[in-house]
């Protein structure tokens, strides 16, 4: 079935799929023996760290951090999952988002960003965890970028413009290149976030593009910045 089929590949999606993707096709056997039985969730192999937590002045709350893909295997459509609770158990409040990075590649960190228009006044606890990712198809991306002469510019506490540069050091031309930034406080927590599209996002073979972006960060100060660029390759036609 396609829900058999889905599950044995973990497709959240099937309009994600890419030509020439494989797959691995369950038996008949399989499918029908896991027919009526209820699904256990597996935790997903990612940490979630250097959280932060900031409200906002008309009562919602900001939660910012990043995940760690330690699982072995790049990932994407990574999704993180938080629950706000009361002490007294009263009241629960959920949301989610996507990571900033497409692909978060094997040792890679990527940052998120999740809004509460509302949250519990006084939260007791919290619990943050990987709602979603799947093994990704490595072959759409173009990973061959790298991030140089990284400079940021400000106090650090309100507006603050980081600068830099995107090398393409690989053998091909890089499309839709964009480049994810981080900011992070003296004690290595997200304080800003940022995703955007550098001077040119198509870059040739041995090309370098520069890119600026102004961050807002909900903390600070900002201490240090990290960047990240990704692209995709030219799909043959």
């Amino acid at each position: 079935s396609v829900a058999a089929l889905q599950e044995a590949n973990g497709i959240l999606d099937p309009r994600t799929l890419q030509v020439g993707q494989q797959l691995i096709i369950p038996s008949r056997d399989e499918s029908a023996e896991e027919e009526g039985l209820t699904p256990t969730p597996t935790p997903l192999p990612l940490r979630i760290e250097n959280v932060y937590f900031s409200e906002t002045t008309i009562g919602g709350l900001w939660v910012l951090g990043e995940v760690l893909n330690d699982s072995g295997t790049p990932l994407e459509q990574v999704r993180v999952g938080i629950t706000l609770q009361e002490d007294d158990n009263s009241e629960t409040v959920e949301a989610d988002g996507l990571v900033a990075l497409d692909l978060v590649d094997v040792g890679e960190r990527a940052p998120f960003t999740i809004l509460f228009g509302a949250a519990p006044e006084h939260f007791e606890r919290y619990q943050l965890f990987p709602l979603s990712a799947v093994p990704a198809y490595v072959g759409s991306y173009y990973r061959d970028l790298e991030v140089r002469n990284l400079q940021g510019n400000g106090e650090g506490y309100a507006s603050y413009t980081a600068t830099g540069s995107i090398y393409n050091f690989g053998p091909e031309e890089a499309v839709s290149v964009q480049v994810v930034i981080t900011a992070y406080d003296a004690l290595d927590r997200v304080i800003a976030m940022r995703q955007i599209v550098p001077e040119h996002n198509v870059v040739p073979r041995g090309g370098e593009t520069t890119f600026t972006a102004v961050l807002a960060p909900v903390g600070g100060p900002i201490v240090h910045l990290k960047a990240v660029a990704q692209g995709r390759r030219l799909q043959s036609q």
